[in-house]
């Protein structure tokens, strides 16, 4: 008889030398989601290679199950609430169904979410923020 082969079990990386995604996680969940959600969130993999031309601050790999978070945000330059609106923004993703547009494409960031992403109370900071300093993450 052929075993199937285990799953290997998740290893999150929540301590980071700046921020405690665990910690952030757990206040946005009973801030803002009643405490409902339930997925693991880690920091993700550093990037190794090029220059680059864009950056992905998070995502909610679908695969394992878990939020991953850059960790380039781990740096004290990054402000604790830009931090915490990046994984808000992944915990929404968690909540809010993509949609699909009359092309067929698959909008994540569809109006409702948008609305839904207004609702952290540092969004027009954190996206200030971000505008402003974009640059210091794509010059690594």
């Amino acid at each position: 008889m052929i075993k199937p082969p285990s799953a290997k079990p998740l290893k999150t990386m929540t301590c980071g030398r700046y921020y405690n995604l665990k910690q952030i996680y757990n206040r946005l969940n009973e801030s803002y989601f009643d405490g409902k959600l339930k997925k693991p969130i880690t920091w993700g993999k550093p990037f190794k290679g090029r220059r680059r031309r864009s950056i992905r601050f998070g995502y909610v790999d679908s695969n394992a199950g878990v939020i991953r978070i850059n960790p380039s945000l781990d740096a004290k330059f990054v402000p604790e609430y830009f931090v915490e609106f990046i994984v808000f923004h992944e915990m929404l993703h968690c909540l809010v169904d993509a949609k699909v547009s009359p092309n067929g494409r698959t909008l994540a960031h569809h109006s409702g979410f948008r609305k839904r992403e207004k609702e952290y109370e540092c969004y027009r900071e954190a996206i200030k923020w971000q505008d402003e300093n974009i640059h210091r993450f794509l010059k690594r």
